[in-house]
This record gives structure tokens, sequence and C-alpha cells, in this order.
């Protein structure tokens, strides 16, 4: 008590007068509206800083899926060009890239005509290469390579829903719509991953850039205030 009366005590007379308290009293309402004000301020910064925050969430969140759309891609591009894609995609976008029908292709089959209009499995195989390499996708591997006879061994199982053994023409020729059919979807859902691609990655260069500036501002507004 006495050193706060020391205090509004301006003169020291050991008295106060009017002047002193009414002194006094300003410098402490100036003294809390600066409390005040201060609270506000950092109230207004916290805030501020837990809104970058959230932006700065929502940024790495877009970005995250840009990447693993733009990671899709480039895997799909890969496996094209390596020429890994399921056997029956491969055969599918080749009959769709040369316009072929399912009626040019079988005319060329041997054994479709030569033993009552059906296939056994070494002469579908035999046929499928063919096929291949004149699509231009055996890159000379043919007989040697096990793993594509793998493939068109498992794909005359998958055809030959009776188990005998033999392919007709009915069968084949609905095998390889289902392939064109299914290359053509494909091929569109890829189309439509790479126009959200772009779409995406708009997105985020403007929120990354709106972060940025956000951010600069903020560094600007600390330098005035020291």
């Amino acid at each position: 008590v006495d050193a706060l009366f020391a205090t509004l005590d301006a003169d020291g007379s050991g008295t106060l007068e009017v002047g002193e308290i009414k002194a006094s009293l300003k410098r402490f309402q100036e003294a809390e509206r600066g409390t005040a004000a201060r609270e506000k301020a950092i109230r207004e910064t916290g805030e501020r800083h837990k809104q970058r925050a959230l932006t700065a969430q929502s940024v790495a969140e877009l970005t995250e899926e840009v990447e693993g759309i733009r990671a899709f891609i480039e895997d799909m591009r890969a496996q094209e060009a390596a020429g890994n894609l399921p056997l029956r995609e491969r055969l599918g976008q080749a009959l769709i890239s040369k316009n072929l029908t399912t009626n040019d292709v079988l005319a060329k089959w041997e054994g479709l005509v030569s033993r009552n209009e059906q296939l056994d499995k070494p002469e579908f195989r035999e046929n499928v290469l063919k096929l291949l390499e004149s699509m231009g996708l055996d890159k000379g591997k043919g007989m040697k390579d096990p793993k594509r006879l793998a493939e068109i061994n498992s794909l005359f199982d998958e055809m030959d829903e009776d188990k005998g053994g033999f392919l007709d023409r009915k069968e084949i020729r609905a095998t390889l719509v289902a392939m064109m059919e299914t290359a053509t979807e494909n091929k569109q859902a890829r189309k439509n991953k790479e126009a959200r691609y772009k779409a995406q990655l708009a997105v985020v260069s403007e929120a990354q850039a709106e972060l940025r500036l956000q951010l600069e501002e903020d560094a600007a507004a600390l330098r005035d205030e020291e």
C-alpha cells in the first residue's frame, strides 16, 4: 500500500491531490488498454497461426493426392512402354490401334477352318504369338518367354469354360470383343486420371502460392512488430 501511495504521490508531499489522482488514474487506464491491446494481438496472432496450420494441412493433403495420381500415371506409362500390361489389355489395345475386327483376326488363325472350327491349346498359343508378333508386341521372344507362354495358357484355360480342351470360333470372338471393350474402358480411365491430375495440379499450385503469400505477410508483420 505504501509503495502504491508513493507512486501516486508524484510531488512527494505526503498527500494526494486531485490532479495526482487523475493523472495516476489515466496511467492505469492507459496501461489497462495497452494490456488489453496486447492480449487481443496475442489472440489474433494465435488464431492466425491456427488458420495457417489448417491451410498448410489442406495444401499438404492436396499435394499428396496430386503426387499419388502422378505416380499412378507414370507407373501405367512405364508398364505400357515395357509391355508389362496384362495380356488381355495388350491385345485389346493392339486390335484397336491397328483398327482390326474380330473377323480380321479369326480369318488368319490356322486351325479354325482346318479342324471343325476349333483350336486346341498349342494351336491357340501359336496363333496368339503370331498375332503379337504381327502387332509388334512380341519383341522377338515368342516361345522363349515363359511368362508370356504362361499368360497365353492361362487365357486359354479361362476361355475354355467347358474344359473340353478346345476353343471354338464363338468363344474366341467373345473374348476378343471383351478385350477391346476392356482396353477402351481402361484407356478412358487413364484419360480421366490425366485430366484430374491437370485440374488438381492447378488447384494445388494456386493453394501453395496463396499459402506462400500468407506466410510472407506474417513474416513482414513480425518484423514490423519488432
